[in-house]
């Protein structure tokens, strides 16, 4: 009786078990997070090598236009903790979108270009 729960088959919104066109498992498909009303907004920071301060100054406005503009987050440098903040806006439509932000400042911090970050 507990070899049936051990399948490797996936279970359906109806509880039954579904396949693919090809025989495998189909996967789930669930639908994109939205940025809920009354949740506080999400917070990250992405901390500044010493070597990166420069060229972070150097390239602020190519970093902060994508993030701002596109992916409509607020971002800001904190120099006595040398740090980007970023933090989710009343106007972020997805949740997952400060992640990308987060990844797009830590490649650029790592070494590479803004262009090769976005």
């Amino acid at each position: 009786e507990f070899e049936d729960a051990a399948s490797d088959d996936e279970a359906g919104p109806s509880g039954k078990r579904t396949k693919g066109a090809d025989g495998e498992a189909a996967k789930p498909s669930f639908p994109k997070l939205k940025h809920q009303e009354g949740v506080t907004s999400e917070y990250r920071t992405v901390p500044v090598p010493q070597h990166r301060m420069t060229p972070l100054k150097q390239h602020w406005m190519s970093l902060y236009t994508p993030i701002v503009e596109k992916l409509k987050l607020d971002v800001r440098m904190n120099p006595r903790r040398r740090c980007v903040e970023i933090r989710t806006s009343a106007h972020t439509e997805d949740a997952d979108v400060i992640q990308k932000a987060a990844d797009f400042l830590k490649a650029f911090m790592l070494g590479f270009d803004v262009a090769d970050a976005l």
